[in-house]
């Protein structure tokens, strides 16, 4: 009886695991458009954003817009 011992949940974003936070779709994009520009990963690039607080993503989100921009 596994069942009764172990609460099994799909793995979905509304579930509060934090390695799996949901990122918001206009972040999504940012990261998506910054990887087709640099060449990088967007699996990484993702992994990593992850990890930041909200001051670091902001900081982070301002360079990527900037070297986005062309300056």
């Amino acid at each position: 009886m596994l069942n009764d011992r172990f609460h099994v949940y799909p793995l979905d974003s509304r579930v509060g695991l934090p390695f799996l936070d949901a990122m918001n779709e206009k972040t999504a994009k940012l990261l998506k458009r910054y990887a087709d520009k640099t060449g990088s990963n967007v699996r990484d690039l993702k992994k990593a954003w992850q990890g930041l607080n909200s001051k670091e993503r902001f900081q982070k989100r301002q360079v990527y817009l900037q070297e986005l921009k062309g300056k």
